[in-house]
């Protein structure tokens, strides 16, 4: 049985079908698949946690299988694909309601083919850019940029992904123009940002708070109504 329902934003937990009838009431008699549309990385260790504790409540294991690529459109469309009968789970994002606006073409209904469970996790996003970039402030960064158009350059986790509407978004309030540069997933923009790759990353804050402290990036901005508490200095 598959059913629509309203997708929950940024961690997003979907299941392909429920057991019903006689057999929910042996559910689960194996092991379950978690199908995790991200690199390893911060959200590991998201998946990892709630794979033990899933574990713990339903007396099976529960496997997380890392399909990054495409802005989740690899894992979705693999799970999409799974048997309906309760044992695939999904750990994805908001991209997953974005990519039937980006993309004409999709191997998957995201309103038809997954049941939302639970919303996960809700952080907010910082623009942060390699300490090469002559930049401290937002407002630098815009100067820069409209001095020399298309010259500065942006990682992403991919197509749709919230880290490229993010930068965009940014893009398109500025009137400014930054390369795009797509990578399988915003871990590995991330490790290309820190290796002088890419110039600029718009990430969340868990994943790029160590590297800020450390000094081998600089926030420039958070992307959230509020300040952050780790990040009271930067608006």
């Amino acid at each position: 049985m598959r059913t629509a329902k309203v997708p929950l934003c940024l961690a997003l937990l979907a299941l392909l079908a429920c057991p019903i009838g006689a057999s929910a009431q042996k559910y689960p008699e194996k092991p379950i698949r978690m199908i995790v549309a991200f690199p390893t990385g911060a959200s590991q260790i998201l998946a990892l946690l709630l794979a033990d504790k899933l574990r713990d409540a339903l007396g099976q294991g529960v496997v997380p299988d890392f399909r990054p690529g495409a802005g989740g459109n690899v894992a979705h469309e693999l799970a999409a694909k799974a048997p309906s009968d309760g044992y695939t789970l999904l750990l994805t994002s908001g991209s997953i309601t974005i990519s039937p606006s980006l993309y004409p073409k999709l191997a998957y209904d995201t309103f038809r083919d997954f049941t939302p469970i639970s919303n996960l996790a809700s952080v907010p996003n910082v623009m942060v850019v390699h300490p090469s970039v002559p930049a401290k402030t937002l407002g630098e960064l815009v100067r820069l940029a409209r001095s020399m158009p298309g010259k500065l350059n942006y990682g992403s986790g991919g197509f749709g992904s919230g880290s490229q509407l993010g930068s965009e978004l940014f893009m398109s309030l500025a009137k400014v123009r930054i390369t795009h540069i797509p990578y399988k997933g915003a871990a590995i923009a991330m490790t290309a940002m820190l290796s002088g790759e890419v110039d600029m990353v718009t990430s969340t804050v868990p994943a790029t708070i160590p590297h800020v402290n450390g000094g081998r990036l600089r926030a420039l901005a958070v992307m959230a109504p509020q300040r952050v508490p780790v990040l009271q200095a930067v608006r």
